[in-house]
């Protein structure tokens, strides 16, 4: 889920360099990362980046393996999170920067906000406006 946390690394890695290029992860390397569908659809994930300002490509890949990607684009900059690192496929990627004389910028995701927060709240938000409809529901059968 796209949120001010995401805005702001995309801001910070447009400023590296002329162009930024966004992998967006299809809805089946979601599920295969992270063990679930994600709650935004891949092709609706690609259109709010392509929005965004900084960004000047969004590009959705199917396979958790970003080294093609990175050769076919020939980036010289991966900017990625404070996550980034022990992953067979970070590995690989950052070896891959390293031998083609390109850099990794790691940026710490922005505190206090967080795709997990977001989606508890709205959970946390739903049970409670449907237990007061329960509770007022039974008032107005007494």
């Amino acid at each position: 889920m796209l949120h001010v946390g995401h805005v702001a690394i995309l801001e910070k890695a447009k400023a590296l360099g002329d162009i930024l290029i966004v992998g967006v992860p299809s809805d089946t390397a979601v599920c295969e990362d992270k063990g679930r569908m994600p709650i935004i659809p891949g092709d609706q994930r690609c259109a709010m980046l392509k929005a965004l300002k900084c960004v000047d490509k969004a590009v959705m890949y199917h396979k958790l393996n970003f080294v093609p990607a990175l050769m076919k684009f020939k980036a010289d900059v991966l900017v990625v999170g404070s996550t980034w690192g022990k992953d067979k496929r970070h590995i690989e990627a950052t070896e891959y920067m390293k031998q083609t004389g390109g850099r990794v910028v790691q940026f710490e995701y922005t505190s206090g906000v967080s795709s997990t927060m977001i989606k508890e709240r709205v959970v946390a938000q739903y049970f409670s406006i449907k237990e007061k409809e329960i509770t007022d529901g039974l008032q107005k059968m007494s």
